[in-house]
């Protein structure tokens, strides 16, 4: 009994120091962000946060982050952005991936333009809306990287701003669409530093098997 205790306790620690809450408390309204720290960047280092939400399970979290980040690196000039679709037609005018999940870039060939007045603090900001479809009630977890490049990409709030907080992956918890809403919806931006070709990894958990999908796009200077 004393090793079984023993390893709660291990396990609470884990889960404080890594979702920053109870994984297996039950959800609330509340979001909790965790900070961490990743290389790559306008600066040597850039101190970003984690969205986490205490709508995940720890089996939730455990088998979203048991897949890798696992993105190909591809040469220079060799991009072939994610061709658009009409998954949602009539709902939101163009989409990215395979779903469950989907992307809306604001583009129809997929390039994000990184205009002079979206950068702040040498990182440009795009807006991007996510739209999970009403059949997909579970969690899902996007992460990204340049592909053609040692840069970072990251994750924020739809404007930039000083006080802005800048996350290294977006995670959206289980729940279901309103009544009046044909999906799930969650804007975000995505935030790049240089141009380039770049990778968006989306996770799910479909029938309670992880489910990726990945979503490249072409990030173009514009107005220099």
């Amino acid at each position: 009994m004393g090793r079984y205790r023993a390893l709660i306790c291990r396990l609470h620690q884990w889960q404080r120091r890594e979702c920053g809450y109870d994984c297996w408390r039950p959800a609330d309204a509340t979001t909790t962000s965790v900070a961490t720290s990743i290389a790559t960047g306008p600066t040597s280092t850039v101190q970003s946060e984690t969205s986490t939400t205490n709508g995940f399970t720890l089996r939730d979290r455990l088998s979203l982050h048991s897949k890798e980040l696992d993105l190909p690196f591809l040469a220079e000039g060799k991009c072939e952005p994610t061709q658009v679709g009409d998954a949602l037609s009539g709902v939101v005018a163009q989409t990215y991936g395979d779903g469950p999940v989907y992307a809306t870039l604001g583009s129809w060939d997929g390039t994000v333009g990184m205009y002079d007045n979206t950068e702040h603090q040498g990182w440009y900001y795009a807006k991007v809306l996510w739209s999970v479809l009403p059949e997909y009630t579970g969690p899902v977890l996007i992460r990204g990287r340049q592909l053609d490049g040692q840069h970072a990409l990251l994750f924020g709030p739809d404007e930039p701003s000083p006080t802005g907080k800048q996350l290294t992956e977006l995670a959206f918890p289980p729940g279901t669409a309103r009544e009046d809403q044909a999906a799930r919806f969650f804007p975000s931006a995505v935030l790049v530093a240089s141009p380039g070709c770049y990778g968006l990894q989306v996770d799910s958990l479909v029938d309670g098997e992880p489910r990726r999908d990945v979503i490249v796009f072409e990030a173009i200077q514009i107005g220099q």
